[in-house]
């Protein structure tokens, strides 16, 4: 996991949606080749910052969304690959449901 000093989570929820564009994209990729390890490891390395990010801000959805989708990552591509149609369904279900609760957050922020 990616430590990130608090001093550099100032404006978080601003830099939200950035964060997860590109997320979206690593995911996108990693769907593309399925399961191929560097997609892999950039997409769980984006998540779990995200996640660790998102704990120190205490957003508790967008931890537990981002973490959900980090330990996704983490099965073998031996197992995935039986289940491949399964687990792209469950990535793009974490990463609308983490668009989401960007958008609540960016909304109770202005509010």
């Amino acid at each position: 996991m990616v430590n990130v000093p608090e001093s550099e989570l100032t404006g978080f929820v601003q830099n939200l949606p950035g964060a997860l564009g590109e997320l979206r994209r690593s995911l996108r990729e990693l769907l593309d080749n399925f399961w191929d390890e560097t997609y892999r490891s950039r997409v769980c390395e984006q998540a779990s910052a995200l996640a660790q990010a998102a704990k120190l801000q205490g957003l508790v959805r967008i931890f537990t969304l981002s973490r959900a989708l980090a330990s996704i990552c983490f099965i073998s591509r031996e197992d995935a690959l039986p289940i491949r149609k399964e687990i792209g369904e469950k990535l793009r279900e974490l990463m609308g449901m983490l668009d989401a609760a960007c958008e609540e957050s960016l909304e109770e922020q202005a509010g």
